[in-house]
C-alpha cells in the first residue's frame, strides 16, 4: 500500500510538472509596439521581433498615409497582450486623388482625351483673343499638379485666334483693294465682275462681304464685286 501511494504521488508530480513546462496556457505577455505609419515590411519585422503575429485585414485609400504603410492597428500601441497574439492592420492604397496634368499649349481636343484617361474632364471653357492658334489652351484652373478627386472638372481658357476689323474697300480700284486686303491680314477669295450703272471706272469695288467694320479672324476671306 505504501509503494502504491508513492507511485500515485510520483504520477501526480509528473503531471504537475508537465502542466507547468508544457505550456497548456501561455501566461507570458508583451506590449504591442506602434506600427502605424510604417511600411508593411518594417511593421512585420517589429511585430515578429516582439513575438507577435501581424495580420493585414484590409486596405484603404489615404491622402495622408503613403501607399503600403500602416493606417491603423489593433490592438493599439502599448496594449499588453499575450505573446503570439495577432495584431491586425489596415494598410494604405495611397491617395485616391488625381494629379492634374499641365494642359497649357495643348489643343482642346487633346486635353479632353488626356483628362478622360485619368477620370477628369473639362467643365468650363472661356474664349479669349490671342495670337495662339484657335483652340489652344492658354490657362487652366486648378493649376498643374493639384490633387483632385476622380470625376472632377477643370476650367480652361482657350485662344480664338486674332481678329481683324474689315476695312472699307468700296470705291477702291481692284488693285487698291487687293493691297489693302493683304496688308490687313485678310484673304481675297473671290471677285465677281458685274454690269452696273454706277458712275465709276471699270474694276471699281461696288460691294464687299463681310461689310466694312466687321470683326473677322486673321486670314478671314473677303469677297468682292467690281464693275465690269
Amino acid at each position: 500500500m505504501k509503494i502504491k501511494a508513492i507511485s500515485i504521488a510520483f504520477v501526480l508530480l509528473v503531471m504537475f510538472l508537465a502542466a507547468g513546462c508544457g505550456g497548456i496556457s501561455n501566461t507570458q505577455t508583451v506590449k504591442v509596439p506602434a506600427i502605424t505609419g510604417l511600411k508593411i515590411n518594417e511593421a512585420e519585422k517589429i511585430i515578429t521581433d516582439n513575438n507577435l503575429i501581424l495580420q493585414v485585414v484590409d486596405s484603404q485609400y489615404s491622402d495622408t498615409i503613403p501607399i503600403d504603410c500602416i493606417i491603423t492597428q489593433s490592438p493599439e500601441a502599448d496594449t499588453t497582450v499575450k505573446t503570439r497574439s495577432i495584431v491586425t492592420a489596415v494598410i494604405s492604397n495611397g491617395s485616391s486623388n488625381v494629379s492634374v496634368p499641365d494642359l497649357t499649349g495643348k489643343t482642346i481636343d487633346i486635353a479632353k482625351d488626356t483628362l478622360k484617361d485619368i477620370s477628369l474632364y473639362i467643365s468650363d471653357i472661356t474664349e479669349v483673343e490671342n495670337i495662339a492658334a484657335p483652340g489652344t489652351i492658354l490657362s487652366q484652373d486648378p493649376q498643374p499638379n493639384a490633387l483632385l478627386p476622380p470625376n472632377s472638372g477643370i476650367k480652361v481658357t482657350i485662344s480664338t485666334g486674332t481678329f481683324v476689323i474689315v476695312p472699307n474697300l468700296i470705291g477702291l480700284s481692284l488693285d487698291e483693294a487687293k493691297n489693302l486686303i493683304n496688308s490687313s491680314g485678310l484673304v481675297l477669295y473671290k471677285v465677281d465682275v458685274i454690269d452696273s450703272n454706277v458712275n465709276a471706272p471699270s474694276q471699281t469695288v461696288l460691294y464687299q462681304y463681310p461689310m466694312p467694320g466687321f470683326k473677322v479672324k486673321q486670314d478671314g476671306q473677303i469677297r468682292l464685286q467690281v464693275k465690269k
